[in-house]
């Protein structure tokens, strides 16, 4: 017999910062406010080491919180800079 899991992105979420951040959504809500403005509304699909959000008048930015552990490949960087060269790499935030 097969058993299935169905997918919540508010478990998601909730798993991510309760295990991989010191940081709180709301901080993360905040910040991705502080950076492009509008609402920030987190993306259906998240991953598991991270918590994506759109933001910006329009939200046609997107916005990607990793844990503290989590290191960040800078040969993806250059090709995600290569492919989208509007985007930038913000400044990390801290919790409590």
């Amino acid at each position: 017999m097969t058993t299935y899991v169905v997918y919540s992105f508010e478990s998601t979420i909730a798993e991510f910062f309760n295990s991989s951040t010191t940081v709180t959504r709301r901080q993360c809500d905040e910040f991705a406010i502080s950076l492009v403005g509008g609402v920030s509304t987190p993306l259906e699909m998240q991953g598991v080491c991270s918590y994506t959000v759109r933001a910006g008048p329009d939200k046609s930015k997107i916005i990607q919180f990793g844990g503290e552990d989590s290191i960040i490949d800078m040969g993806n960087i250059s090709i995600a800079k290569a492919a989208h060269p509007n985007s930038s790499l913000a400044a990390s935030i801290s919790g409590p």
